[in-house]
């Protein structure tokens, strides 16, 4: 077998959510939560590597950024770790000891903040979006759908 010949091979198909459009709210909620990549499986018989399955979700997961950026949550908590990496690099660079303690006191209120907040509530949420709209949301809806019903929500409501 050649190299044009492996290149040529088609890689099998599996059946699996691939984009904020096609994956339901609910599957995109859970994988959240639990961090089970293998909830994108339409057909959960089936394997993957693991290293594809994170590949998968991080083109979903970019696909959501490009669409919906990032929230103040989200900013915040990149912030937050961007100053632990920053104090990392100087504890490395300087060798000043006091900083092992800043940066265990930043990640420990980093783990708390993580335990105290909950993701929302999907059948709250989507009660809620239903009484705005005046109609019923399913868990079904896709990513894209729910998130584009939040953001057409203005701002002031």
């Amino acid at each position: 077998m050649n190299i044009k010949d492996i290149f040529k091979k088609k890689l099998p198909k599996f059946d699996c959510y691939s984009s904020i459009k096609d994956l339901p709210v609910e599957i995109w909620f859970d994988i959240h939560e639990t961090g089970d990549l293998t909830i994108l499986f339409k057909n959960q018989k089936e394997s993957f590597l693991t290293e594809k399955l994170n590949d998968l979700f991080d083109k979903i997961y970019n696909e959501f950024l490009e669409k919906f950026g990032l929230s103040d949550e989200g900013l915040a908590e990149l912030e937050e770790r961007k100053q632990i990496a920053i104090m990392q690099a100087d504890l490395i660079i300087t060798g000043q000891n006091h900083l092992k303690t800043l940066i265990k006191v930043a990640q420990q209120s980093d783990m708390l903040r993580k335990k105290i907040h909950k993701p929302n509530d999907l059948g709250k949420t989507l009660a809620q979006l239903g009484k705005y709209y005046g109609y019923h949301l399913s868990e079904k809806i896709t990513v894209y759908q729910f998130y584009s019903h939040i953001n057409a929500i203005p701002k002031h409501v």
